[in-house]
């Protein structure tokens, strides 16, 4: 069920605020992708199938007497996790793939996260520092290549109330309030965004963490929860406040929590898409293969997971 947190959180936590995201991540960042065991390194590859081949790559198969292989096997993501279960390093490959570099003060008190371009250059730097207390006090991340300052972030916390409030201002002085408010028992309670005043983003969760309202602009989502199924209910509300059903998507979970099957539907209860997957697993169960197949002219698509362990 944590698929659905990460999912909710994404339009939060692309804000790039680390500290945040280290106190909304109540679990590291390898329990937060659903990785069970003391994970070392988790390396992603695409298979696709092969349709077009380079003229001197087939003539070099048929001098050797073999076929074109039917399948390609590409790295798409690699991921390494220190002992404590949080990033060192992830990787995206491709065009525009980039690698992110993290140093830590303590477990999860993320110091500085670098971020480098495809080619290897340096492009961006998140410099954090923290009060005597252990708590996150300034965040900035700076334009490596050009010395500017893209964002400052400073932080409040108010441990009687269990809020941290977090000020985001952009170099343009455009500035976001983030608050998170947290239950007794340490998981996350309310999370918003203010931009001028308004809420634009505003979660809700319950005593175990998990996401049950999640407003996002002029839509918001109700979230429930049963054995092995999740069901989003997606509304677009008007001005006054009044509620609109745009879609209703609804997931089957294996053991592990993994999406089994999601399908999407209309108002009216027209299949919108559908997602479908299939897994194998290891010891540990954590997959390490996906046959994925969706609405989108039934694309069939295969991942493979390399997982190392401490």
């Amino acid at each position: 069920m944590k698929q659905v947190i990460r999912f909710c959180l994404a339009a939060v936590l692309c804000l790039g605020t680390i500290p945040l995201k280290a106190q909304i991540m109540w679990k590291t960042d390898a329990e937060m992708g659903n990785l069970r065991g003391k994970v070392k390194e988790v390396t992603q590859y695409e298979i696709t199938e092969q349709k077009t081949f380079h003229a001197d790559t087939l003539a070099k198969l048929q001098r050797q007497g073999l076929k074109p292989p039917y399948y390609k096997r590409e790295i798409s993501s690699k991921a390494t996790y220190d002992k404590y279960g949080y990033f060192l390093e992830e990787t995206s490959f491709g065009p525009l793939g980039r690698r992110e570099v993290y140093t830590y003060r303590g477990p999860g008190q993320v110091l500085e996260r670098k971020t480098y371009n495809s080619d290897g250059t340096l492009r961006l730097v998140y410099a954090f520092s923290y009060d005597a207390e252990g708590k996150a006090k300034q965040a900035v991340r700076t334009n490596w290549q050009t010395g500017e300052c893209v964002f400052v972030e400073t932080f409040e916390h108010f441990p009687k109330t269990r809020t941290m409030i977090c000020t985001h201002t952009n170099a343009n002085g455009a500035t976001q309030v983030q608050q998170l408010e947290k239950h007794q028992n340490g998981k996350i309670k309310r999370l918003t965004v203010s931009s001028e005043g308004k809420i634009v983003q505003d979660m809700l969760c319950n005593q175990q963490g998990d996401v049950t309202e999640a407003l996002m602009g002029s839509r918001k989502t109700f979230i429930q929860y049963a054995p092995h199924k999740r069901i989003n209910t997606t509304y677009q509300l008007d001005d006054a406040g009044r509620r609109t059903l745009v879609e209703t998507s609804e997931a089957t979970l294996d053991d592990y929590g993994n999406v089994l099957r999601e399908e999407k539907r209309s108002a009216d209860g027209t299949l919108l898409s559908f997602d479908e997957r299939s897994y194998q697993y290891d010891r540990q169960g954590n997959w390490i293969r996906c046959e994925r197949k969706n609405s989108r002219d039934y694309l069939n698509l295969t991942y493979e997971r390399v997982i190392t362990y401490y």
